[in-house]
């Protein structure tokens, strides 16, 4: 079986929640793909999957779930036979390993996408157990959204800078004496600023009307926002954020 420490690398902030509650996902999604591929070759023990699968792949700088996804579906277009139960581990796996290096370097928001690519894939080893009807249904699904999450993981590339720039913006700027009364506030006091970074260098755009409600949600996510903002009418806000 994995271990404690390759499940919650040590390495890994756990001050900040979400990191936090990504590594617990992640030690879940290992643990139950562990246990399924004991399951399935039992004379390997319960270290089988650790061994073949996510060992190697840590040690393998180059490994990524995108790489591994894409040659699914490159296999799946081309009509070649894929074991669908060790395929989907395997991608699964990949972007497990993927959660760890980006955590590691600060992209939290990465890590959050690659996480939920994992819990994706997970979802299909464990259904192939007995489903194997389900096998063409989940390929030409995986078929069609290859552009679609290739999409959303370039707008959240792009997105970063500008969402750790509105952070910024809004501890630098918040009011000495009395902070800010809320969220709102702030949202309000740096939205130019943040629209207008967001145009330079390449970087996702977001536009002034919708620019508003992208910075405030934003907001929320900030590790120390119960310390930065005042805890006033939120359902009044957000109504008002809304118009």
């Amino acid at each position: 079986m994995l271990s404690e420490q390759e499940t919650n690398p040590p390495n890994q902030s756990k001050t900040v929640d979400l990191n936090l509650l990504i590594n617990e996902v992640r030690a879940q999604t290992l643990g139950e793909l562990a246990h399924f591929h004991w399951q399935l070759v039992p004379d390997k023990g319960q270290d089988g999957f650790a061994a073949e699968f996510f060992r190697p792949m840590s040690a393998d700088a180059s490994i990524n779930g995108e790489q591994f996804r894409v040659e699914f579906v490159k296999h799946a277009q081309s009509g070649a036979p894929v074991d669908l139960r060790f395929a989907a581990m395997t991608v699964a796996c990949a972007y497990c390993v993927d959660v760890s290096r980006l955590l590691a370097q600060g992209e939290r928001e990465l890590a959050w996408w690659s996480m939920s690519e994992a819990r994706y894939w997970c979802g299909v080893t464990l259904s192939s157990r007995g489903i194997e009807a389900a096998r063409a249904t989940t390929i030409t699904a995986t078929i069609s959204e290859t552009g679609r999450k290739s999409a959303n993981a370039g707008v959240a590339r792009r997105l970063s800078a500008t969402k750790e720039e509105a952070f910024r913006l809004a501890r630098e700027l918040r009011p000495q004496e009395k902070g800010w009364r809320s969220r709102r506030q702030a949202t309000l006091a740096i939205k130019d600023r943040v629209v207008a970074f967001s145009g330079q260098e390449g970087r996702q755009q977001i536009t002034e009307t919708g620019g508003e409600k992208t910075i405030y949600g934003w907001l929320a996510e900030m590790p120390d926002a119960d310390v930065l903002f005042s805890k006033s009418d939120h359902a009044g806000e957000e109504a008002a954020i809304k118009k």
